[in-house]
């Protein structure tokens, strides 16, 4: 007997990118695409009528700001995971993710067993970014801006946290780091949930940001 569908929303100015993605998600048994939407308004009704599992939006549109888009359907009742599936990054649009909660990050140049995997990812209730996005994140020059005021932060970490921290920073993910630092995995989870608590932070992408302030690297 199969078990539940999960229902997904999608969210894209661009008819071609809607297509693709409805026509890679309906590969999966498990995974129905029940709305499509191209803009603003489109979001908000179907993000409130649809009752749709996760929303997947490109918020960086030319026609509408899909931040502003996430945050009145939440307001009005909207209570699936949110994937951002983007172009590009940059701190300023991160930020910008932040304040709405968001469940997983994508690029548009993910493979689509990245896109799958997401979906289900955040379905379960974890949060999924994607490499290459924590990566280019790392990269990005206007995010190197310290800030002296968390600096006590940094010093609560202990010299195997700050070194798990600094492999964070540059993508790697807890298979890698495990493998470099000669450890499981398991502990590598163990010690992320200290550096997220000691920092302040709830996922690989905020730990990623606060180390590019602090210039852990």
């Amino acid at each position: 007997m199969r078990g539940k569908s999960i229902k997904v929303m999608l969210a894209d100015s661009q008819p071609l990118c809607l297509h693709g993605l409805k026509s890679i998600i309906e590969t999966q048994d498990n995974i129905k695409v029940i709305a499509q939407a191209s803009n603003h308004e489109e979001i908000i009704s179907f993000g409130v009528s649809s009752n749709a599992d996760v929303l997947i939006i490109d918020p960086q549109q030319r026609n509408y700001n899909g931040f502003d888009s996430i945050r009145i359907i939440r307001e009005r009742g909207f209570s699936g995971k949110v994937i951002l599936l983007m172009s590009d990054i940059s701190c300023e649009v991160y930020q910008q993710a932040s304040k709405v909660r968001v469940d997983g990050y994508l690029l548009k140049t993910a493979s689509p067993d990245k896109l799958i995997r997401s979906i289900n990812e955040v379905y379960k209730g974890k949060n999924y970014t994607d490499d290459d996005f924590t990566r280019i994140l790392s990269e990005t020059v206007e995010c190197k801006i310290t800030d002296m005021a968390e600096g006590e932060k940094v010093e609560q970490l202990s010299q195997r946290e700050y070194e798990i921290l600094r492999l964070v920073a540059s993508g790697k993910n807890n298979k890698m780091i495990a493998s470099q630092l000669f450890i499981s995995e398991k502990t590598v989870k163990n010690h992320l949930t200290q550096i997220f608590k000691k920092i302040e932070v709830s996922d690989r992408v905020q730990a990623t940001l606060f180390a590019i302030k602090h210039n852990i690297k």
